[in-house]
């Protein structure tokens, strides 16, 4: 029996260090965060309205995809719900929102989504989930996560979504 335990608790640090060695912890002047894939890399893009600068740091493991976006807006928004469920209303309009929440996150107000997505082009349905945090009048933070419809990406999420750190 205590062969047994051992063995058990030998498996049992294996894989956790092995999950470990998959996660990848980030910093910048806005955020820090621990990803669940390896490198991040990063894009920046004006959004259409040409009104905002989205600074995205994204990575990806087999299953899942992370993003945080950081945007960068050139006039002040509402520092309240209002703002993020504006952002979550315009990008959840092309699936079918499964839950909806709103709240604080760190002293922020936020608008999290789960969205499952059906594309039509004949691809792999997806999910969704997103939290949409007003820092402050021109700053915004959007973190996102995207799975197979198949895979349970909830624990990755909750991790990720629970190391977020404004700065």
């Amino acid at each position: 029996m205590k062969s047994l335990k051992s063995l058990i608790l030998i498996a049992a640090t294996f894989l956790l260090s092995a999950v470990s060695m998959a996660q990848t912890s980030y910093n910048n002047n806005y955020f820090g965060v621990t990803f669940s894939g390896g490198a991040v890399t990063t894009a920046t893009a004006p959004n259409d309205a040409r009104t905002s600068m989205n600074y995205d740091y994204i990575s990806e493991n087999s299953n899942v995809r992370q993003v945080v976006d950081v945007r960068l807006i050139d006039h002040d928004i509402n520092v309240d719900l209002s703002s993020s469920n504006f952002y979550a209303d315009q990008d959840n309009a092309r699936g079918v929102v499964v839950s909806r929440s709103t709240g604080t996150y760190q002293g922020h107000p936020f608008t999290y989504t789960f969205t499952k997505i059906t594309p039509t082009d004949g691809t792999a349905p997806y999910s969704v989930r997103r939290r949409y945090i007003i820092v402050g009048p021109r700053e915004t933070i959007w973190i996102m996560q995207t799975s197979l419809m198949t895979f349970d990406d909830q624990a990755l999420w909750e991790n990720f979504e629970n190391t977020l750190n404004i700065k």
